[in-house]
């Protein structure tokens, strides 16, 4: 599967929690993106990694964090039932 490289439309069934998470340094992640949280407890876009904690939902909004240091920004992701 290819990565993102641009915003995706994401249409729900229903829709569950909030949860803020920060981004791994040199990232950008997408709307409607489902990113997963790393060893270290930071977003990155979704991939196969020794360590990963799984997906807490899908992103709300792109969050750019492709200049900043690991922490600096952090996304909305919403937990729910997804098309």
């Amino acid at each position: 599967m290819t990565a993102l490289t641009a915003n995706r439309p994401t249409d729900s069934r229903s829709l569950g929690k909030k949860h803020w998470i920060p981004i791994a340094a040199g990232v950008t992640i997408y709307a409607g993106s489902v990113p997963m949280v790393d060893e270290a407890g930071y977003a990155r876009p979704s991939a196969s990694r020794a360590g990963n904690k799984g997906c807490w939902g899908v992103a709300l909004e792109k969050y750019d964090n492709s200049k900043g240091i690991a922490g600096a920004v952090y996304c909305c992701v919403q937990e729910g039932v997804y098309k």
